[in-house]
């Protein structure tokens, strides 16, 4: 995969991410995709469709941004992304965090996610 389609992988994840279409999300992740977030975790494919479903409708106005995505020669990506969601931390004000997560790519697709931090952040 090159840096330019690994980069284009990654901006169709979070443009997903940031629509209306979860089912789109078959087409990004592989089969046997595993999401590693610790405070989310997700069964395959179909769990990560039905948090995107109630992440949608808890934050309808969440929005990602991908700030930096640096690749790895083993087939992985760091990535850094800001979101920011009215109610995101628990009040009724938009509120910005700065997530950073390690994929593992291949064939074409995302095979897995693990957020390694997350941080405040500010919206600008």
């Amino acid at each position: 995969m090159t840096s330019r389609e690994l980069h284009a992988l990654v901006n169709r994840y979070f443009e997903v991410l940031n629509g209306a279409e979860p089912e789109l999300l078959r087409e990004i992740l592989a089969d046997d995709f595993r999401d590693e977030d610790p405070l989310a975790a997700s069964a395959g494919v179909e769990g990560v469709i039905a948090r995107f479903r109630l992440y949608r409708a808890v934050l309808p106005d969440a929005r990602s941004v991908v700030e930096n995505v640096v690749p790895s020669d083993d087939g992985t990506a760091l990535v850094s992304r800001k979101t920011r969601a009215t109610g995101l931390d628990g009040s009724t004000e938009p509120a910005c965090y700065r997530y950073r997560a390690q994929m593992t790519l291949g064939g074409g697709r995302i095979r897995s996610h693990h957020v390694i931090s997350v941080a405040p952040a500010r919206w600008e």
